[in-house]
C-alpha cells in the first residue's frame, strides 16, 4: 500500500462508527501494523470521527448547515506512515440572511 490513497465517506451518525472501526482495522492490519498500534489508530479515528460528528450537529442547531450527511476521511499510505484528513460535508445554507 505504498502511496494508496483511500477516500472514505460515511454518513455522520454513531451508528456508523463501527463500520469505520471495521474498515481502520482491516486497512492497518494490511499496512502491517501490531496489535496495538491497530487499537490505537481505531481509537483515534473514532474519537477524531466523533467530534467532528458533534460539531456537525452544532453546526445543524445553529441553523449554519442544513442537513446531516457525511464524515468524509482521506487517507495516504507511505512506506512508514499513515497520513489521513478528516472533515465533514454538508450542506451549507446560502440563502440566510
Amino acid at each position: 500500500m505504498n502511496k494508496d490513497v483511500i477516500i472514505m465517506e460515511y454518513p455522520a451518525k454513531p451508528e456508523y462508527l463501527l463500520s469505520l472501526r471495521l474498515v481502520t482495522s482491516s486497512i492497518t492490519s494490511r499496512l502491517g501494523l501490531d496489535i496495538e498500534q491497530i487499537e490505537d489508530t481505531k481509537i483515534a479515528v473514532s474519537e477524531a470521527c466523533t467530534m467532528v460528528m458533534q460539531h456537525f450537529t452544532e453546526d445543524v442547531l445553529a441553523g449554519s448547515v442544513i442537513g446531516v450527511l457525511s464524515v468524509v476521511i482521506y487517507c495516504r499510505f507511505f512506506q512508514k506512515k499513515i497520513e489521513g484528513t478528516l472533515g465533514e460535508k454538508g450542506l451549507t445554507d446560502l440563502w440566510k440572511k
